[in-house]
């Protein structure tokens, strides 16, 4: 038997939700409480506090600026549940004074977090949206998977189940945890699940070549998928031409795919300093919340 096919079932015990307590995070809370439900996990409302804003202030004023924010998360927490939003999953909130990064690490593993959520406001740059500075920490360093929330998110207030799920694969070993989370999500939702890879675009003057490359990868995610739980719905299998930001975005797009599933890998200097990574390119332009799994 192959280690592929004794994977064990996905599991979240507990689910952060990294909130600011604007209006604007709400879709990501309720993104967050859907997954909740369904894994039947906790939810947690976190929020962190940079304590060089206190830096000029007395000894003991970045104690009560946490103490004020908890108290405020709290009440934000009861003014959703006193809407009848969170019945039937468990919440906590936790405040933190340090850098995002580090606080996360120390509450992944002290919460046994398996799934953080975070909503990203865009900003504009030279050449493409960016991600907000704190969701894109979060991104970029988080142990454990992240749901990113753009601020074009289409999914409505009252939406929060995404009906159909779009996993991309590059076929590598990063993308293997990333297919068992995209199968498990499609499974708990019942969401039509499609499978896409991008090839690089045609060569000039290809024509058999081309066809049998097609097939080959095609073939390929159904073996590599095989061992998947079966779903309600089977999967469909893509593979198109061109860069994988494009195409998936593309594809996001025709499919009204409400949520992506993506492998990363490790943050690379570079890479991250260009923001030219796959994952980022889509997460930055997508309108649809973004699964990153860390392979």
């Amino acid at each position: 038997m192959s280690q592929a096919s004794v994977r064990p079932s996905i599991s979240l015990n507990n689910v952060l939700v990294a909130t600011d307590l604007s209006r604007d995070s709400e879709t990501a809370v309720r993104v967050a409480m859907g997954v909740a439900r369904r894994y039947e996990s906790a939810l947690t409302f976190f929020n962190c506090i940079d304590p060089t804003l206190y830096n000029f202030a007395g000894p003991d004023a970045a104690t009560q600026g946490a103490d004020a924010t908890l108290r405020d998360l709290e009440q934000y927490r009861d003014d959703l549940a006193s809407r009848g939003l969170f019945k039937g999953v468990r919440t906590n909130a936790i405040v933190r004074s340090g850098e995002i990064t580090e606080v996360l690490d120390v509450l992944v593993e002290e919460q046994n977090a398996g799934l953080i959520v975070a909503g990203a406001r865009g900003r504009t740059g030279l050449n493409k949206a960016m991600l907000g500075s704190t969701a894109e920490k979060i991104f970029r360093n988080a142990r454990c998977p992240v749901l990113m929330i753009g601020p074009d998110h289409r999914a409505q207030v009252r939406q929060s189940d995404p009906r159909s799920i779009l996993f991309a694969t590059d076929l590598t070993f990063q993308s293997s945890l990333a297919q068992a989370y995209a199968f498990s999500l499609a499974e708990k939702y019942r969401a039509e699940l499609t499978v896409v890879h991008a090839l690089s675009h045609r060569r000039e003057g290809e024509t058999v070549g081309f066809d049998s490359r097609h097939e080959t990868h095609l073939q390929q995610m159904k073996q590599l998928t095989g061992h998947e739980p079966l779903l309600s719905k089977a999967p469909r299998f893509m593979v198109d031409f061109g860069s994988p930001a494009e195409i998936i975005l593309k594809t996001a797009v025709r499919l009204k795919s409400e949520m992506i599933v993506l492998g990363v890998r490790e943050p690379h200097q570079l890479r991250d300093r260009l923001h030219s990574s796959v994952a980022y390119q889509v997460v930055c332009a997508s309108n649809a919340a973004v699964l990153t799994v860390r392979g």
